[in-house]
């Protein structure tokens, strides 16, 4: 197999070689598009996400995860509303 993108935007089924379907991986790249044009920044740190920290986190505590994204922005945790918070979640 022959992986063809940018691994910052793979899901974890296409970075660990696994079979995969294409419309839900495609979800997977579009739902870190979204989050990346709301916050500025991506989700994850590192492509591998066996070895992501913010990967692990969101799978764990997501509560957590939305959280320590929105530390930082004005409004802190409102800063991403329900309903943004729910479409993400879904799409990851």
């Amino acid at each position: 197999m022959t992986i063809v993108g940018t691994r910052g935007f793979m899901a974890p089924e296409l970075i660990n070689e696994q079979p995969y379907n294409g419309e839900v991986v495609d979800l997977f790249a579009s739902a870190v598009i979204l989050f990346m044009m709301k916050n500025a920044l991506p989700p994850f740190m590192e492509a591998d996400r066996r070895q992501d920290p913010y990967y692990k986190k969101f799978c764990k505590k997501p509560k957590k995860w939305w959280q320590f994204h929105g530390s930082s922005k004005p409004g802190k945790m409102s800063y991403f509303d329900n309903h943004f918070i729910d479409l993400i979640t879904k799409m990851f």
